[in-house]
């Protein structure tokens, strides 16, 4: 079980951090029980978090997005690969992908966030990979002959 790592007052950065992770998490549940409606509402609260990160920290305005257009190319571009193409499960698995990564690298750039980035990073790792039913199945082991075979 986590634990909290905050300590003493919170951060706007902080809460907003928290609140992204949530989201992620509420994101892939929707993927998985085929709420895509619901589910590209919570990656889009993912981005959205993640460039308001990025407007907090250059001083730029953050509410309702109105610093977005002011972000350097370089973090919108990158962020951009984030908007959902189609409602398809893979699709949306893929951009929850980018917005989650562009939220690390948003987050890894703030020293307050670092403790609870390292806890969470292999969590959202995890989230954002490819499940057991999704991988390519593995190949059966190689048979070594049945005991009383050979």
């Amino acid at each position: 079980m986590l634990q909290p790592v905050w300590r003493g007052c919170c951060s706007v950065e902080r809460d907003l951090f928290g609140y992204a992770v949530h989201h992620a998490v509420r994101a892939r549940v929707c993927i998985e029980r085929g709420r895509v409606w619901q589910a590209e509402y919570w990656l889009s609260g993912v981005r959205d978090t993640a460039l308001t990160l990025a407007c907090l920290r250059r001083e730029l305005p953050a509410q309702h997005g109105s610093g977005f257009d002011a972000l350097p190319a370089e973090v919108r571009d990158a962020l951009r690969e984030a908007l959902v193409g189609s409602l398809e499960r893979k699709e949306l698995l893929r951009a929850l992908r980018v917005a989650t990564a562009g939220l690390l690298r948003e987050a890894a750039q703030v020293r307050e966030l670092a403790e609870m980035t390292a806890i969470v990073v292999p969590h959202l790792r995890e989230l954002t990979s490819a499940w057991k039913e999704e991988r390519a199945p593995e190949p059966p082991p190689e048979s070594r002959g049945t005991p009383g075979t050979g």
